[in-house]
């Protein structure tokens, strides 16, 4: 039981994180990458201090086309038509878990290249 309550508090404190910033040398734009892997240390302060690694995987990457069907999915009917076209997103684009658990599939990352190469990336 008390297991649990470290992955549900986990993964709500990873919810709260709305983006991972990756920073990827400009050689590396015209080679796409298979996988990004990020390992990350979450800490849930909430009910008692629980700590824990989490890993997330990326399988691909959303195309601009996922991407612009979301952004309209939002800008026309809120944030309830969003969710139905997450959910609708198939196959997912990685996951996120703890070592010790299932994880929940990603459904959207989506990589922004600044002029000096660097990037970042978004995921829900």
């Amino acid at each position: 039981m008390n297991r649990v309550r470290v992955v549900l508090a986990t993964a709500l404190c990873l919810a709260a994180i709305v983006a991972v910033t990756a920073v990827v040398p400009l050689a590396a734009q015209d080679k796409k990458p298979e996988r990004y892997i990020f390992s990350a240390f979450a800490v849930n302060m909430g009910s008692g201090p629980n700590a824990g690694v989490i890993d997330i995987a990326l399988e691909r990457l959303s195309s601009d086309e996922e991407r612009a069907n979301l952004i309209a999915a939002f800008m026309e009917k809120g944030q309830d038509a969003l969710l139905k076209a997450l959910e609708k997103v198939k196959p997912r684009v990685g996951y996120i878990r703890t070592p010790n658990s299932l994880g929940y599939d990603l459904q959207y990352a989506f990589r922004f290249v600044k002029a000096d190469g660097s990037g970042r990336i978004v995921e829900k």
